[in-house]
């Protein structure tokens, strides 16, 4: 049981037309996205490794009791080497604007975007399409700045 969060299960098999799910097909990988009724994502953790519709009895989720974040911070990006997309999970405490900017290893900067967040845990995801998918194979940094913080971390793009 979750404290002091509502939310409200939608489970589908065959599909639901009235919630504009389409049907699962089996052997397809499963995700499951647990939201608050906030709209805010609550963390969970599947048992298995990639479970599947239609295989195996059942899985299992865990859901993280985290509160809201008390401080800034941007995890490691994976996958790490990428191709052509890097999810990068970061987290804001208070209400604000997070700056993401790519710089090549010359220090040029190649990408810039910026958006307002509510507190809570988010993931940024880079796709080379972005800037036109002509990124070379190679070394790149990304900086996330919040609130005069700045967080660097080294991105490898492999093709």
């Amino acid at each position: 049981m979750l404290e002091n969060r509502d939310f409200t299960p939608v489970i589908t098999w065959c599909g639901s037309e009235q919630l504009g799910i389409e049907g699962f097909h089996p052997g397809n990988e499963m995700t499951i996205v647990v939201k608050a009724a906030d709209g805010t994502t609550i963390p969970a953790e599947i048992a298995d490794s990639t479970p599947k519709f239609a295989e195996g009895a059942y899985t299992s989720v865990t859901l993280e009791k985290k509160g809201l974040p008390t401080e800034f911070t941007v995890e490691a990006g994976y996958p790490n080497p990428f191709n052509p997309s890097i999810t990068v999970p970061f987290a804001v405490p208070l209400p604000g604007e997070v700056t993401f900017a790519i710089f090549n290893i010359l220090g040029q900067e190649i990408y810039q975007t910026s958006s307002l967040y509510q507190p809570g845990y988010h993931r940024f995801i880079f796709t080379t399409n972005e800037v036109g998918g002509e990124l070379v194979s190679g070394v790149y940094f990304l900086k996330v700045k919040y609130d005069y913080q700045v967080k660097i971390q080294k991105m490898m793009l492999l093709k």
